[in-house]
């Protein structure tokens, strides 16, 4: 099953603008060469989208995805949760190697215990 055809926003745009401006969505989609479910998805999608407020949307998209990846900096108790390597510990034998560190950073023993994964 191939892929098809990839769209630009600005081509699927112009494709709604023709509709917008009374041609059938039949016809359109023929000459286009798309059927008449991607014209009603782009419609429920993009519908009454300009240029402008398409770039403005990719630009929003962008600007989260970007706030998304960057980690928190809102102080120690945060990435404290987190974890510290960045990796799972599958060894029961990390785990209370984890607790020891945790407990010399100064996180109480139920805490620690809760993130680590064993019990008290």
């Amino acid at each position: 099953m191939s892929k098809g055809k990839r769209y630009t926003e600005d081509q699927i745009l112009s494709v709604l603008k023709e509709i917008d401006n009374g041609a059938s969505i039949a016809s359109v989609a023929r000459a286009h060469g798309i059927t008449d479910q991607t014209i009603y998805r782009w419609r429920e999608k993009y519908a009454g989208m300009s240029g402008s407020e398409l770039a403005e949307l990719r630009a929003l998209q962008a600007e989260n995805q970007r706030l998304k990846r960057t980690p928190r900096s809102s102080g120690f108790g945060d990435r404290r949760l987190q974890g510290g390597g960045g990796g799972k510990m599958v060894s029961p034998a990390m785990r209370p190697w984890a607790l020891a560190r945790l407990l010399d950073r100064g996180i109480s023993r139920r805490l620690g215990c809760k993130v680590v994964g064993l019990s008290r």
